[in-house]
């Protein structure tokens, strides 16, 4: 339960498409496995679709993870929000930081990628998150994010 609001997991890629302002193959994450007030978990075998939208010449690089973990970021501070107070509807990627590349294409991996986030800083004008992108064998990018919002 976050704020007072019980979640049922996994939600499902319908219910993220209700919380992220993308729309079809660009919501990129499957399912929300587990959250908890500082950390999510997300998981999709988006990176296998031949339609998704990230893909370049049938590849999809690791640096399109940070878009990954960026939605995953943006469903954690929905689920984690005080809902007595006004909620931001923009923001906008600031920095990435720290980013290592472990494994070059996403789509390389045959299994479900995970997405972790784990929150080390939020306020009124934004949030920053670590972030790590893996499967079961390997790690394929990892770094920070800071959004600043609207």
């Amino acid at each position: 339960m976050l704020y007072n609001n019980p979640i049922n997991y996994p939600i499902d890629q319908q219910a993220i498409g209700k919380i992220l302002p993308h729309a079809g193959s660009m919501i990129l994450l499957e399912q929300i496995t587990s959250a908890s007030a500082d950390t999510l978990y997300a998981s999709t075998q988006s990176h296998l679709d031949k339609s998704n939208p990230l893909l370049l010449n049938k590849q999809l690089n690791s640096i399109n993870g940070i878009e990954y973990a960026a939605q995953a970021m943006a469903i954690h501070a929905h689920l984690i929000a005080d809902t007595t107070q006004k909620q931001p509807q923009s923001g906008y990627l600031a920095t990435v930081r720290n980013t290592t590349i472990d494994h070059p294409y996403l789509s390389q991996s045959k299994s479900e990628l995970i997405i972790k986030v784990i929150r080390i800083m939020a306020d009124q004008k934004g949030f920053s998150y670590n972030f790590q992108i893996y499967d079961n064998e390997q790690s394929y990018i990892s770094g920070r994010i800071t959004i600043i919002l609207q």
